[in-house]
């Protein structure tokens, strides 16, 4: 979950169904992404623990999204907001 001073709406990854949707393995997700395994499954535990958009831009890029799709996505696509 996502939530700041600015902005108290509430943030939460829709891991699950984005992985769901990718057809993909965790591990096939971490690789793709370049991500390491135990960040991916920690974020499809408690994902609130996203803290960096680096890191996001990884799992989106793991599960199959370019570059230009990554940039015109709605965030209620990647996040459900509260």
């Amino acid at each position: 979950m996502i939530q700041t001073k600015e902005n108290p709406n509430k943030y939460l990854l829709r891991g699950q169904e984005l992985l769901d949707n990718s057809g993909k393995t965790l591990y096939a997700v971490a690789r793709d992404g370049d991500l390491n395994h135990s960040t991916i499954l920690r974020w499809m535990n408690e994902p609130d623990s996203i803290k960096s958009f680096d890191i996001l831009f990884g799992l989106l890029r793991g599960l199959g999204y370019t570059q230009d799709q990554i940039r015109v996505m709605p965030l209620g696509e990647v996040f459900d907001i509260d």
